[in-house]
């Protein structure tokens, strides 16, 4: 029997997930790292109606969309806070990627911080870029213990 997705951005979002967190383990383990990482995926409703602002994969885990809401409020702040902000290009187009560039890196910290918050196992969370899928911006998070995390930030 088929598995429906509630919370969906696309049909194949678990394979993808699956997928990276192979190549994840498989990189970790061919530098002698053990550090018992897990992927997730979580998107941010950009586009249309869905009955799901923020989704979860997988959305079985350990963690619901309600625990995310405030994330937006939290990166709009890190974002206006950031002296970056401030730095004027004179190309236009330069200037406005720029700013996206930077609202989502104040959107990765937010949700990293947002996952901390609400995590039961004292994992840290390592948040990538977003990409644009469907109506959503999705973000590749790596979740590894807590003690352990410092060996990805090379790579990050």
């Amino acid at each position: 029997m088929p598995r429906t997705i509630d919370q969906f951005i696309w049909g194949y979002q678990a394979h993808f997930r699956l997928s990276v967190q192979r190549s994840v383990q498989e990189v970790l383990q061919a530098i002698g790292a053990d550090l018992e990482p897990e992927v997730f995926l979580v998107g941010f409703q950009v586009d249309g109606e869905h009955r799901w602002p923020i989704c979860i994969e997988p959305e079985r885990g350990p963690f619901h969309p309600d625990q995310l809401m405030h994330v937006s409020d939290l990166a709009r702040g890190l974002y206006e806070n950031d002296p970056e902000r401030q730095i004027l290009h004179s190309n236009r187009e330069v200037h406005e990627q720029r700013q996206r560039l930077l609202q989502d890196q104040a959107r990765a910290r937010a949700l990293a911080d947002a996952l901390e918050a609400a995590d039961r196992d004292g994992r840290r969370f390592l948040v990538g870029s977003s990409s644009r899928v469907v109506d959503y911006d999705v973000y590749p998070v790596i979740a590894v213990l807590a003690g352990t995390a410092e060996i990805l930030r090379i790579w990050y």
